[in-house]
């Protein structure tokens, strides 16, 4: 009798853990996110924005860059820009929103990904040289 408990036990926790999925970043990223302010340029020209974006299953995203002085302003945005995602390495690609778009490839900017949750992300970037900032994503809109 006691064997067949510690069967049914042993079976029953093989079969939850059997069923536990790994989420994917290529699957968490998909949806609205907002990120932290940060200040873009210097000096006179500097100027505090945040973002808010939208990434599609079809590896496309949008991007607006909302004024953080003023709310609801935003400033501008893009869409229908090119993101990849690395579930290996934990990274995203993304079509660099402030390069000119021209007929050859696009620009990318690669980040390293922390996720927390999945409701939080750390993009850190890849390439010092790309000048782009470390974002704070959170699920939603802002």
């Amino acid at each position: 009798m006691m064997k067949k408990v510690l069967f049914l036990i042993l079976i029953s926790i093989l079969f939850m853990t059997s069923c536990e999925k790994d989420d994917k970043l290529s699957d968490i990223v998909v949806g609205e996110w907002y990120s932290q302010a940060v200040t873009l340029g210097s000096g006179e020209d500097a100027m505090t924005v945040y973002f808010t974006t939208e990434f599609n299953s079809n590896g496309k995203y949008s991007l607006t860059f909302m004024d953080a002085l003023e709310p609801n302003s935003p400033l501008f945005q893009i869409t229908d820009y090119i993101y990849e995602v690395d579930n290996e390495k934990n990274q995203i690609s993304i079509e660099n929103p402030t390069a000119p778009r021209n007929s050859g490839d696009p620009i990318m900017v690669v980040f390293s990904v922390a996720l927390d949750g999945n409701n939080s992300m750390t993009w850190t970037p890849e390439d010092s040289e790309d000048d782009a900032p470390t974002l704070f994503w959170t699920r939603g809109t802002y």
